[in-house]
């Protein structure tokens, strides 16, 4: 099977069951399509395999209903629809979490694949969780084992200087990803409107490596689909220029080797310990950092020093 290009959207669609309509559109021109806050409890799940029957599904519930009893109306949850006749050529990553979902696609030797994500709302107590968040993505990114990736969705950060999007904006800058929305979007987009005060925000986004941004093409916010207060992204991936993926290809991201733990032996655990002790003894110490009293650690200034030290002594 011959493809060259696929049309990918991303949508936020705040309950699928009462935007089934704007789906189904989405449906008509794209490929792929990623949703975000689909509202939908496990057992509902097959629901997004009945939305166009030329597409296949893969989707996780963000709802926990583990005390057998659902408070309030349901929340969350993600998932990817991609057209049936893909085929074979698609294949689930397994991400055992409830914000994100994945799939890769292998396409004559050319592979990339695509995470779809659901982020936590932008607060300072939400932090660490959008901190380790973005570690967990990272980890995704190396394991799906093709340089050409793209995490899309709800990001929950608003460029150019929301907390959030800052801590995104550094994470990119230190993996080398790109976030192709906003490279290639015009500075005044947005993808969210607030009900409650009716003012916009750009809190969707597109984050690729290098080589799947060099791919992307045709960005648009489709503002005429109104049924959520998201509006969906939409763009086109030129599957000719994605790399052909080589079986021993790495990720190409400044990250460190990954240490295979479960084949250490007990020395080299004791050599480790010996070393890592030996680095924290002549870890330069700050004095500011340590009298701050900011609990949630945001203090710019004390936060540089601390990155710039992990990446000298560790």
């Amino acid at each position: 099977m011959t493809v060259t290009n696929l049309r990918i959207v991303s949508y936020n669609c705040r309950s699928i069951k009462s935007n089934i309509d704007a789906i189904k559109e989405l449906c008509t021109n794209h490929d792929i399509i990623l949703i975000q806050e689909h509202w939908l409890l496990d057992h509902e799940l097959p629901l997004l395999s009945n939305i166009n029957c030329d597409f296949l599904s893969v989707g996780v519930s963000g709802v926990d209903i583990g005390s057998g009893l659902l408070v309030g109306r349901p929340y969350g949850g993600v998932a990817v629809l991609w057209r049936i006749s893909l085929g074979d050529l698609v294949s689930v990553i397994k991400c055992n979490d409830s914000r994100i979902c994945g799939i890769k696609i292998n396409l004559n030797g050319h592979s990339l694949a695509m995470f779809c994500i659901y982020l936590p709302t932008e607060s300072e107590n939400n932090l660490i969780s959008y901190i380790d968040y973005l570690a967990k993505i990272k980890a995704l990114i190396i394991s799906a084992a093709t340089n050409s990736t793209a995490v899309i969705g709800d990001f929950n950060s608003k460029p150019p200087s929301s907390l959030f999007y800052l801590e995104l904006q550094r994470f990119c800058d230190d993996n080398s990803f790109v976030m192709s929305d906003v490279a290639l979007l015009p500075h005044d987009s947005y993808t969210y409107v607030s009900d409650t005060h009716n003012t916009v925000s750009w809190l969707d986004h597109c984050m690729s490596t290098m080589d799947m941004h060099q791919c992307i093409s045709d960005f648009k916010v489709l503002y005429d689909i109104v049924s959520s207060d998201h509006r969906p992204l939409s763009f086109n991936i030129n599957v000719n220029c994605v790399p052909v993926q080589s079986p021993s290809a790495n990720l190409k991201t400044n990250s460190s080797p990954q240490v295979p733990w479960d084949k250490l032996t007990e020395l080299d655990y004791l050599s480790y310990e010996e070393s890592l002790r030996e680095k924290l003894l002549n870890w330069p110490v700050n004095n500011c950092c340590l009298s701050c009293r900011n609990s949630m650690y945001t203090n710019p200034i004390h936060l540089a020093f601390i990155h710039d030290s992990f990446l000298v002594y560790c």
